[in-house]
C-alpha cells in the first residue's frame, strides 16, 4: 500500500524580474515527499533553496508548473497553510508575550483551544519550567524552541524547517538538533539546511539543489556514490559536510546560468 503524497511538485519553475533582468531562481524542479517521510534540501548560499521553500509554503507561486501539499494545489493558500507548520530562519516572535501566552496565541489562530496540548508541547520542548517567562528573556536556543512549539502546536501534517539551527552554539544545536529527530518521528518533515551533518542526523533522504536545479537526491550512500567519494569513511564525510557539498556541486558547472 502506497502512502499518500504529502508533497507533489511538477516541472516547478520561479523566475524573478528586476529592471528588465530575469533571474531563474528554480529550474523544473520535481519530486514527491510521501506522508512521515524526513528530506532535507541541501545547497550552498543562493541554490534556490528558500524560494522553494516560499513555494512548499504557498507564499508564493512558481512562474510554471504545479505544487501539490496536503493534496491542495499551492495557488489554495489558505488549505496549504492550514496543514503545514513553518519555522523560518528569521523566527517571528512577539517577545513581549510569555511562552504560555504565546503559544495559546498560535493555537487559537487555528481555532483549537486545548491548555493539555500547551502543556504536551511545553514538556516536549523543555518548556515547561518556563511558560510564564516573557519571551524576551529567553536564551537564543530556548527563543527557537517557542517558535518550533508554535508551528507544530496545531499538529501540522507537513513541517518546514529553513536553517532551524542558524546562531545557535554548538551546545544549543545538537539540543535541538535531538528534538527535531523526535519530532520526525511524528510528522514528515522538511528541513533546509546547507549543514550535511545536521541533515544526516535528522533526515532519511536529501535533495541537493544547485543553481536552482535539482541534481542529485536519495540517501546519503547514493549521493556519496554519486561524487565518488567512497573511499573516505563516513564520519569524515560527515564532519566535513561542506567540503564534500562543495566537491559536489563542482560536479555541476555545465548546468545552466540563473541569468536567462
Amino acid at each position: 500500500m502506497s502512502m499518500e503524497k504529502i508533497i507533489k511538485l511538477e516541472n516547478i519553475t520561479k523566475v524573478y524580474t528586476h529592471r528588465g533582468n530575469k533571474t531563474v531562481a528554480c529550474k523544473n524542479i520535481s519530486f514527491e515527499v510521501a506522508e512521515g517521510d524526513s528530506v532535507s534540501l541541501l545547497g550552498l548560499n543562493g541554490a534556490g533553496k528558500t524560494t522553494l521553500i516560499h513555494i512548499l509554503c504557498a507564499s508564493i507561486l512558481p512562474t510554471s508548473g504545479e505544487a501539490y501539499i496536503c493534496g491542495y494545489n499551492t495557488t489554495d493558500a489558505i488549505s496549504v497553510k492550514q496543514n503545514i507548520g513553518v519555522l523560518h530562519e528569521k523566527n517571528p516572535l512577539y517577545e513581549h508575550m510569555k511562552v504560555f501566552e504565546f503559544l495559546h496565541f498560535y493555537q487559537n489562530m487555528y481555532e483549537k483551544d486545548n491548555t493539555d496540548d500547551i502543556n504536551q508541547m511545553c514538556e516536549l520542548f523543555g518548556l515547561t519550567e518556563l511558560k510564564q517567562t516573557a519571551i524576551k528573556n529567553l536564551s537564543k536556543g530556548f527563543k527557537q524552541r517557542v517558535g518550533l512549539a508554535a508551528c507544530t502546536i496545531h499538529k501540522p501534517r507537513l513541517l518546514i524547517l529553513d536553517e532551524p539551527s542558524s546562531g545557535l552554539d554548538a551546545m544549543q544545536q545538537r539540543e535541538f538538533e535531538n528534538i527535531l529527530v523526535e519530532l520526525q518521528k511524528q510528522t514528515t518533515l522538511i528541513l533546509c539546511t546547507h549543514d550535511l551533518e545536521q541533515a544526516a542526523k535528522v533526515c532519511k533522504r536529501h535533495i541537493l539543489l544547485h543553481k536552482g536545479i535539482v541534481c542529485a537526491q536519495g540517501t546519503l550512500e547514493d549521493i556519496y556514490k554519486m561524487i565518488d567519494t567512497n573511499d573516505v569513511a563516513s564520519e569524515i564525510k560527515i564532519n566535513n559536510g561542506k567540503q564534500i557539498l562543495e566537491k559536489a556541486f563542482k560536479q555541476f558547472n555545465n548546468l545552466p546560468t540563473q541569468n536567462v
